[in-house]
Formats: C-alpha cells, sequence, structure tokens
C-alpha cells in the first residue's frame, strides 16, 4: 500500500478517531490468542530495498544501493 492508498482509506473516518494495528498472522500471534493489536508510535521516511528472507518472509536492507526506493515506515508497539 503506498500513502496515497491509506490517506485515501484514512479520509473515510473521523479524523479524531484513534488508529491501531492488528493481526491474525499465525507467526506473530500467541497460540492462545485470535488476534494481536499494536499501536502506531511513529512515522518517518528512510531508504532501503524491499527483499524477502530465504522463507518468503518481507524485509528490508537499509544499504543505499540502485534499488533503494523511499519508504514510510510506521513504528508499532504492543498496547
Amino acid at each position: 500500500m503506498n500513502v496515497g492508498e491509506l490517506i485515501k482509506q484514512l479520509e473515510k473516518y473521523d479524523p479524531k478517531t484513534h488508529v491501531v494495528v492488528t493481526t491474525e498472522s499465525e507467526s506473530i500471534i500467541k497460540k492462545e490468542d485470535l488476534f494481536r493489536v499494536f499501536e502506531i508510535i511513529d512515522t518517518h521516511k528512510t531508504k532501503a530495498e524491499l527483499t524477502r528472507l530465504d522463507d518468503g518472509r518481507p524485509s528490508l536492507k537499509y544499504n543505499r544501493s540502485k534499488n533503494s526506493v523511499d519508504l514510510i515506515e510506521i513504528e508499532i508497539a504492543e498496547e
């Protein structure tokens, strides 16, 4: 998702509404939970390569190269 797509989605809601991030990913949640909730702490712009690890999980390389792209990172923490 890019910034424009995220803004378009968020514009549907009251600007005072609290935003959280949730996941049902089995690799992140505890076995006894159905989902996990995170709070957005901060956002910032960075430059990195979008890559995948050997097991297919997405990852980033923070070195500057011809494959680096501008990214907006959203820092999260458990609520």
